[in-house]
């Protein structure tokens, strides 16, 4: 073997090691957190149960950082594809916005968009303009929005429009 070759091998070695320890380290605080019952639980919920019901991450959406080791640790110990976990990555996207940390909230958020409908693109396209505090971009998406007849979405970027200055946790629970 080449050097070169090794030497990518090697790296590619400590990388795995690294990710393994990584997830290992999440898996354990998500354990601690919940309990080994819980955590099982979770982790043999369907998605639908998982995501979209109140025995899911739900429970829990009032504690952003459990929700965001959470909802990775249970696409990874699901293998979901991408187009699983569109939504998924959706609602990481709102833990990591709901507490502040934006960068995080868009990345995630950015993976939502696989597969979705034209409205749905508007929608996220108009939260993250919100997040970026791009307030045209904001403005337009909420523009095309009203065009595709999506009450709901259309009322939470009118939020967005109105309460511009706040945090995302405030503007999205704004009354």
């Amino acid at each position: 073997m080449n050097v070169k070759f090794n030497s990518i091998l090697t790296l590619y070695f400590f990388l795995g090691l690294v990710f393994l320890h990584c997830t290992n380290a999440d898996r354990a605080g998500i354990v601690e957190a919940l309990g080994s019952d819980e955590y099982e639980r979770l982790m043999h919920l369907s998605l639908d149960q998982f995501d979209q019901s109140s025995t899911g991450f739900r429970q829990y959406s009032d504690r952003y950082g459990l929700v965001s080791r959470l909802i990775p640790e249970y696409i990874l110990v699901n293998n979901l594809s991408a187009n699983e976990s569109r939504n998924l990555h959706w609602h990481l996207g709102q833990m990591h916005a709901f507490d502040g940390t934006y960068g995080e909230a868009i990345q995630e958020m950015k993976q939502s968009y696989a597969g979705g409908s034209k409205t749905w693109e508007c929608y996220v396209t108009g939260t993250i303009a919100f997040l970026e505090k791009d307030k045209a971009s904001l403005e337009e998406a909420l523009f095309t929005l009203r065009k595709q007849d999506n009450q709901m979405n259309i009322e939470f970027l009118e939020k967005f429009v109105q309460y511009f200055d706040k945090p995302y946790k405030e503007a999205y629970n704004a009354e």
